[in-house]
C-alpha cells in the first residue's frame, strides 16, 4: 500500500476492510483513488472498494470509474432518502384523512 494511503489508515480516514481490498491494486491505482477521495470528499465503503479491486482485476480502472463509484453510492443514498420520504408523506396524508 502507497505511504499516503497508509497515513488515512492510521488516521481512521479509510477503514481495515475496505484498505485490504484497497492494497491490492496498484499504486497507480491507489493514487487515482486518493485524486477520487479528495474529488468525492469521502472514503470508500468495502462495497465500494470490492467493485473497485474487481476493475482493477479486469484492468478496467480508470479515475472515472473509480469517481463513479462514489456518485453511485450518493444517488442511491438519495433514492432511499426520496422513496423514505414518499413513503412517509403518504403515511401522514393518511393519517390526517383518518
Amino acid at each position: 500500500m502507497i505511504p499516503e494511503m497508509l497515513e488515512k489508515l492510521d488516521y481512521g480516514l479509510i477503514s481495515f476492510h475496505p484498505a485490504f481490498e484497497i492494497a491490492f491494486l496498484k499504486p497507480n491505482e491507489q493514487r487515482m483513488l486518493l485524486d477520487a477521495m479528495d474529488y468525492a470528499q469521502s472514503a470508500p465503503s468495502v462495497s465500494q472498494a470490492q467493485r473497485i479491486k474487481k476493475l482493477s482485476q479486469m484492468n478496467k480502472l480508470t479515475l472515472e470509474a473509480i469517481k463513479w463509484q462514489f456518485l453511485f453510492e450518493e444517488m442511491s443514498e438519495i433514492l432511499d432518502t426520496k422513496s423514505w420520504m414518499k413513503s412517509l408523506k403518504k403515511h401522514l396524508h393518511a393519517e390526517n384523512i383518518s
